[in-house]
């Protein structure tokens, strides 16, 4: 991801001093330790050209790194007392070993590389940019939990967060309401996992409702010019009454031209 993603910002280098990633950037798949020295270089190369890179959350990123930091403590904190004795003696574990205080104050003070929570307005540009990731991954059941998945992925409601929300003109999320294409919950490679997990294609259905109530709460108090998202890995371009609906192929950037 980190490469291509690379080649957009040198392309669009003498535009871009803000980037929004629409998630599934791998965050906290890794090792402690590896995954901090990985990030260090990301964040030195964005500050070298001037870009804030402000990520959601994807169903493949952990979603603890987007949580309030007292949270993470308590999150990184619980993985800690889940690891085995005989581990924690190995010394590769010492070696590599990031304490929780140490980790999520890291995570939350990088310069250029910023976590968003759900529901966040981001100001950028003369914009008010509401952020809200999660989504279902369909190939859950081959993964292993707390490692390359975790249950809390998915898409959370928040009506009462939605209704106090002014202003907003520009939505990114991770997926999108149902009258939104790709419109088929029944694709081939759904239905091939589904078979091994029963409940998979009902969620998938209910979690594009889900994102329909968030739309209509939405725009019951804001007028949306843009909705950015993901998930899908491929373009696509739709206009819905007021809203331009753009869909974002992997390490593919769109450029809001002299407006963001």
């Amino acid at each position: 991801m980190w490469d291509n993603f690379r080649e957009e910002v040198e392309r669009l280098l003498d535009l871009l001093d803000t980037a929004f990633h629409v998630g599934d950037g791998g965050f906290g798949f890794y090792p402690r330790r590896s995954y901090m020295e990985k990030l260090i270089k990301q964040n030195e190369w964005l500050k070298k050209r001037n870009c804030v890179m402000h990520n959601i959350r994807g169903n493949h990123d952990n979603p603890n790194w987007f949580l309030p930091k007292y949270k993470m403590i308590e999150f990184f904190g619980g993985e800690d007392k889940k690891v085995p004795a005989y581990i924690k003696e190995d010394m590769y574990y010492l070696v590599d070993y990031v304490s929780p205080i140490e980790y999520t104050e890291f995570i939350t003070t990088l310069s250029n590389i910023k976590f968003v929570p759900d529901y966040a307005v981001v100001h950028e540009g003369g914009h008010n940019i509401l952020c809200i990731g999660g989504a279902i991954t369909i190939d859950r059941i081959m993964r292993k939990m707390g490692r390359d998945y975790f249950p809390n992925e998915i898409l959370v409601h928040k009506p009462a967060v939605l209704k106090k929300i002014r202003g907003v003109n520009i939505v990114v999320t991770h997926t999108i309401p149902d009258f939104i294409p790709p419109f088929n919950q029944d694709s081939e490679l759904i239905r091939n996992f589904a078979v091994h997990d029963k409940r998979l294609t009902d969620e998938l259905i209910e979690e594009r409702q889900i994102m329909t109530r968030i739309y209509n709460d939405i725009v019951a108090n804001n007028t949306i010019d843009y909705w950015f998202y993901g998930h899908f890995h491929h373009w696509n371009n739709t206009y819905y009454k007021t809203t331009q609906f753009l869909s974002l192929p992997p390490n593919k950037a769109y450029e809001l031209k002299n407006e963001l």
